[in-house]
């Protein structure tokens, strides 16, 4: 869970009417010119309403609209956010779509956030790189100094005007191709259709995570007994649903759900359609709901209904939030429309294979008892088209709940083009995959990279979280507990899984763990970092791993694998201990997890790194 910032401190009325200022501010975003088409109210604008004091809140929320002003170009031409689909190159994958239409936002945005920063100051300290990742990528992990603070409130609701206008590109698009355009995406006309459908319904989650996102920042820690679906207000002892905080946001996205189930579509015919039609039917009744102990039945539907349409052949998937990440343990409103194309599905049947070699040797580690946990979740690799609310400020490559997923394009964005990069950094790397082509290595080690995002998602289940054992250790350990476990237990089985015709060797697989490790230590949020310092810290105090002109050297290949095994069972030694406690895991995390001298040198050195 973030830090909640020093605004939480506010009395009950001001942190509700504080909710409700939001909405009428999103209400004036609505109804600007400027604002996109798909979001903007025929509603007449209401007299402001004094709900709050003079004191200033969000005051630069309008000014992000500067984002959506015309540019004119040196030869005169005005540029317009409307028209920016026409500047998207050729494609003819879907990969290659989603990939040219951020490129053309990206290449927009760029000339934007100079402006930006000049207009909001609040925004004009933060490294432009970084704010354009932020605004176009929505990785807001990038800019761990707005954690908490409101100015984290003002940019998610840029990133949602700059999805809004990549959004109407990628509508736009599809909209004019033609059927021979839309095979090479691998989708027809009336998948097209569902697709349209879907981000337009979907979208709406965005204003919604930007309230909730208010609400988190302001309505101090959950109490200990509180549930996912069950949200908690400052001295209230009834419980509230998403719909009941969030009337109009929640009413919109159950009727948009409700058109499409009641539209006669051809894709319902499909194979895995009508899992689909019974899966956004319940999404619907998850959005009316005003009653928490029935939400958190919904919820259970949601999670079964998802996973039942994963493993059908449909290509389109809806995911709908099945796990919270800024307010533990709230869930996250989001959605995230993706595609299982042909590349994806290629990826899915690796994946599955990988899953069931890792299920097989989880005996080495004394963990066999959770081999089917692994083993019985469904696999998918798709596309994103569409990431609305919590997405805008975590984006996540991959997922773990209810099945393990993939975005194809968002981990080759994200991880996989930088990882090749990190041999730099690894003694004798360029050795152990030398023998091919540049390219053809370059393909190797993103494949790589790949493979070790899902067998971090395959090792969740290995002492799930969300049982007995996983909750002696209390909220905030178990999280970071949770992310060490799934970082070390599948390093530890690696040099079994290549016996069993794993792919790859252990020289080369060492050191794609330590580039991994490198590269999460460069770019990822704290939680993830304590996971890897917990390794890094053993590796360099048993001399099995060390630090010298720039590189990390491996003294010895089945040491550092005889030093993961050892680690894993530390680990999950923590959840089979009886007697363990909050306060006791609380104090694991912090002897275990804090960097040693040795690697907070190293910590410094990646941070340094230009890549």
């Amino acid at each position: 869970m973030k830090p909640i910032s020093k605004a939480g401190q506010r009395t009950l009325p001001e942190k509700m009417l504080l909710g409700r200022a939001i909405g009428l501010r999103m209400n004036k975003f609505r109804n600007s010119e400027n604002a996109p088409e798909e979001i903007r109210s025929n509603e007449p604008e209401k007299p402001p309403e004094k709900l709050i004091g003079p004191e200033p809140h969000l005051r630069g929320i309008l000014k992000t609209l500067r984002i959506l002003e015309p540019e004119e170009r040196p030869d005169g031409e005005i540029e317009n956010w409307k028209d920016l689909y026409e500047k998207v190159k050729p494609y003819h994958t879907m990969y290659e779509f989603t990939e040219n239409v951020r490129e053309a936002v990206c290449d927009y945005l760029i000339k934007k956030i100079p402006k930006l920063k000049e207009a909001v100051p609040s925004i004009e300290d933060l490294n432009e790189e970084k704010l354009l990742h932020a605004l176009a990528h929505n990785w807001f992990s990038e800019l761990e100094e707005i954690g908490g603070q409101r100015r984290e409130v003002l940019l998610t609701v840029a990133a949602h005007v700059v999805k809004r206008i990549e959004t109407l590109a990628e509508k736009k698009l599809l909209g004019e191709a033609d059927p021979k355009k839309l095979g090479e995406l691998g989708i027809d006309p009336s998948l097209r259709d569902l697709i349209v459908d879907l981000l337009d319904a979907s979208a709406k989650a965005d204003p919604l995570f930007v309230r909730f996102l208010a609400y988190s920042q302001l309505s101090g820690n959950p109490p200990e007994a509180a549930t996912p679906t069950g949200l908690h207000l400052p001295g209230d002892l009834k419980t509230h649903t998403i719909a009941e905080l969030f009337p109009h946001e929640a009413k919109f996205i159950a009727q948009r759900f409700t058109a499409i189930i009641e539209k006669d579509a051809a894709w319902k015919k499909r194979p895995g359609g009508d899992a689909m039609a019974r899966y956004i039917e319940v999404l619907k009744r998850f959005y009316e709901s005003k009653n928490t102990e029935e939400a958190a039945r919904i919820q259970d539907e949601i999670n079964r209904g998802y996973a039942e349409v994963v493993a059908t052949d449909f290509p389109i998937i809806l995911g709908a939030s099945g796990t919270g990440y800024y307010k533990e343990p709230y869930l996250d409103p989001e959605f995230k429309v993706s595609i299982a194309t042909a590349e994806a599905n290629r990826e899915t049947k690796d994946f599955a294979r990988a899953r069931d070699i890792m299920a097989d040797n989880l005996g080495v580690i004394g963990a066999a008892a959770f081999a089917g946990n692994v083993r019985k979740m469904g696999v998918k690799s798709s596309i994103i088209l569409g990431g609305f609310g919590a997405n805008l400020t975590f984006n996540a490559a991959a997922e773990e709940d209810p099945v393990y997923s993939l975005f194809l394009d968002e981990e080759i964005r994200r991880y996989d083009r930088l990882f090749p990069a990190y041999r730099n950094v690894i003694e004798g790397a360029d050795k152990v995959f030398s023998g091919m082509p540049e390219k053809a290595n370059i393909d190797y080690l993103e494949k790589m990279s790949r493979t070790e995002t899902m067998l971090h998602e395959f090792s969740h289940p290995v002492h799930p979280s969300e049982t007995e054992q996983g909750r002696r250790l209390g909220r905030r350990p178990l999280t970071i507990i949770d992310e060490v476990k799934a970082e070390i237990v599948w390093r530890a089985l690696i040099p079994d899984m290549l016996e069993d015709g794993f792919f790859g060797d252990k020289e080369q697989w060492a050191a794609a763990t330590l580039m991994g490790l490198v590269m999460c230590l460069k770019n990822e949020p704290d939680v993830y970092i304590k996971a890897e310092v917990y390794n890094l810290n053993s590796l360099f105090e048993q001399g099995i791993v060390e630090f010298k002109n720039g590189k990390l050297a491996i003294q010895n290949v089945d040491a550092y694998y005889a030093a993961e095994k050892r680690l894993a069972a530390e680990v999950l030694a923590l959840y089979d201990d009886e007697t363990m406690t909050e306060r006791k895991a609380a104090a694991w995390v912090k002897k275990r997890c804090a960097p040693s001298e040795a690697s907070q040198e190293f910590i410094s050195f990646v941070k340094s790194l230009p890549y």
